[in-house]
């Protein structure tokens, strides 16, 4: 992705395969199944952890961030 432009990206997951598309464009996808587990570990944004401490973070921003759980829309 080109820097300094924004993108909308979004990530789905229907207990067969975990999609992301990019400015409405499919972009990668992965076959899994599976419940989605809750975990005890923050939600990070932007940020890849392990362990508690952060090993790569986003360098740009987020803007209007929510997600969907069946019908439901949450907003940050």
């Amino acid at each position: 992705m080109p820097p300094r432009t924004w993108h909308h990206l979004v990530g789905t997951y229907d207990g067969r395969a975990m999609r992301l598309y990019v400015d409405g464009r499919p972009a990668i996808q992965r076959l899994t199944s599976g419940s989605i587990s809750i975990g005890v570990s923050p939600l990070s944004l932007g940020a890849e952890t392990a362990d508690g401490s952060v090993r790569a973070s986003l360098r740009g921003e987020l803007a209007d961030v929510a997600w969907i759980v069946f019908d439901e829309i949450h907003y940050i």
